[in-house]
């Protein structure tokens, strides 16, 4: 109850939490994946109840319908909890029960094998294989879900990618903010965006009904995304820029220094978005990691040229003074 109404109680939780580990062997096999459903889709922290499910599911995966199959899967690729036992039996299960899935049984496996690192070829190429003889309708959470998976993953499946960008296209006005944003990050990560299908996505984004709904990592991941394929959006941009002035203290470090790294790639400078990010960045410096400084590297590099007035390149050079004591 507490999962579905997204209101947990964390004390109450932790009780159920203890009670379930000490009893985990009388669980079901549907249970098993219920209960580590519940825990990661409400971000609540079981270290000993994870520990303990995934070795009754090992046990037991045979008896494992694909919808388990999956939520485990999901469950555990979610919350960040390393199985490698749990994953490596998931797989055997999986390939040996492949007819049975249905396409959001596979959009879970897909997506907690990416999350977890445990993604392998012998499993997502018969499931690709799969996905691209589908009829069904994936629904745009699933899209997502897989396009994101094979990104992560970084195995290379172009048929797959062409069917998931079909879907993209004729679906595209369902989409949530948050599934718009993973789409385009998967597909320039994936190598796979096209300048037809970005240029859906850019007006989707850049639509009023939309854009008052992107999220600090929905705006950052957005602009990457066409940043990295050099894929030219100049009124999704503006749109970007505008919404991201307005919600610029809700961004954090990594989402900053993407969303300043795309601005600096597209080469179109967009002043006041970068002086934004100026006042922005003093907040979120000391949870920079390497990742966003070697971003942040870039920025500076381009605004010596482009913009040598800029507050953000004044703001970068201190930052940098910092590091380097």
């Amino acid at each position: 109850a507490h999962a579905s109404t997204g209101i947990p109680s964390p004390e109450l939780m932790g009780k159920i939490a203890a009670r379930v580990t000490a009893k985990v062997d009388g669980l079901s096999p549907q249970n098993l994946g219920n209960v580590v459903w519940a825990y990661a889709q409400m971000k609540l922290p079981a270290p000993a109840l994870f520990a303990a499910i995934a070795k009754a599911a090992v046990k037991h995966v045979d008896r494992f319908i694909p919808m388990n199959l999956g939520l485990t899967a999901w469950a555990y690729g979610t919350a960040g909890e390393a199985a490698p036992e749990l994953f490596a039996a998931l797989e055997r299960a999986a390939l040996v029960k492949l007819p049975e899935f249905n396409e959001h049984g596979i959009a879970n496996l897909v997506f907690g094998f990416a999350a977890a690192g445990a993604a392998t070829p012998a499993l997502f190429e018969p499931l690709a294989a799969r996905l691209e003889k589908e009829r069904n309708q994936l629904a745009p959470r699933n899209v997502s879900q897989v396009s994101w998976a094979w990104a992560t993953a970084g195995i290379p499946a172009p048929a797959l990618f062409e069917r998931l960008a079909d879907l993209t296209a004729r679906c595209l006005k369902t989409f949530k903010s948050r599934d718009l944003s993973d789409v385009a990050w998967s597909f320039a990560t994936a190598n796979e965006a096209t300048p037809a299908l970005f240029a859906r996505i850019a007006a989707e984004a850049a639509a009023p009904n939309m854009r008052n709904y992107l999220e600090p990592r929905d705006l950052a991941n957005l602009v990457w995304a066409f940043a990295a394929a050099d894929i030219p959006a100049p009124d999704m941009f503006d749109a970007v820029a505008a919404v991201a002035r307005e919600k610029i203290n809700r961004f954090g470090a990594r989402d900053l220094s993407t969303l300043a790294w795309a601005f600096a790639k597209d080469r179109d400078a967009r002043v006041g978005l970068f002086e934004t990010v100026a006042d922005a960045l003093p907040d979120v410096a000391g949870d920079l990691d390497a990742s966003s400084k070697a971003q942040l590297d870039e920025v500076e590099r381009y605004l010596r040229v482009a913009l040598p007035q800029s507050s953000l390149l004044a703001a970068l050079g201190s930052l940098s003074s910092s590091y380097a004591r």
